[in-house]
Order: structure tokens, then sequence, then C-alpha cells
């Protein structure tokens, strides 16, 4: 791929300048420059924690809208609609989107334990039914067990 400088060789050189000065400055009072950004972040610490969450809901956004094409929005509003629990489990806690990787159909908000173990089924019921009837079997054989030793 070729790339074309379309800036002005005066401008770029300049800027090509200007960069460097600001470098050997920086380099130079280090241990001041150091200093007062620590002092600035102390006297702005309410400032700094409202930019944080917004860049963290703008990041939170920008990446719904990649995976799975909704905005913040719309994934508040399905997190009211169930609570805010998750859809298997229903306990409170912090719910991602649960999506049919083939389709990319959003199916609903989970856990992230939920969603992990049906990724880890790889989304397949007859795997899951399976993996059900093993821990009912190995439940009543324990609770057979445990009853014997009472005996």
């Amino acid at each position: 791929m070729i790339t074309v400088n379309l800036l002005p060789k005066v401008i770029f050189r300049q800027r090509e300048q200007s960069r460097a000065a600001n470098m050997r400055y920086r380099s130079k009072h280090k241990d001041r420059l150091k200093v007062s950004r620590r002092q600035w972040l102390d006297n702005n610490v309410e400032y700094r924690r409202i930019r944080e969450r917004g860049y963290a809901r703008d990041n939170r956004n920008k990446k719904l809208i990649k995976r799975y094409g909704i905005t913040i929005y719309q994934f508040e509003e399905m997190v009211a609609a169930v609570q805010g629990r998750c859809q298997i489990c229903q306990l409170k806690r912090k719910l991602h989107v649960d999506h049919d990787h083939r389709t990319g159909r959003i199916r609903g908000l989970l856990c992230g334990h939920c969603n992990r173990g049906i990724g880890c089924f790889q989304e397949d019921p007859p795997t899951l039914r399976a993996a059900i009837t093993y821990l009912e079997v190995q439940a009543a054989e324990d609770a057979l067990q445990r009853l014997q030793e009472r005996l």
C-alpha cells in the first residue's frame, strides 16, 4: 500500500520540529511534569470520575453496536425487561448478551457463568441434556450413598 502525504512539506517539517521540541522538553522536565499531573488528578477527582464513566459507557456502546447491532439504550431496555436477572439462573448479576453464533440473532441476557456454560457446550441442546442427566444421576447416587452410610 502506498501512502501519500497530502500536507505541504513546510507544514510537515514544522510539525516534526514541534514534536521533537516537545519530546526534548518532556524528557528534560519529566519529574516536574509528573508532579503537576499528579496534583491536577488529585484536584479533579470528580471530573475524572465523570469522564471515566463516560468513556466506559461510550466504549460499551461501540462494542454492543459492533458485535450485536444494538445500542446501549436497547441493552438497558432488555435489562429492565428481565429485571436485571439472568434468564437461566435468575440471579442478579452483570448481564451479557447471549446470541446464536451461526445466525447472529440475540437470544437474551445471561450472567457470565450461564453464557460461558452454553458456549462450552457449543450451544448443542442434546449435549446439554446429556449433562443434565449426568448431574441428576450423580446426585441420586450421592443421596443413595449417604442414606446407606446412615444405616
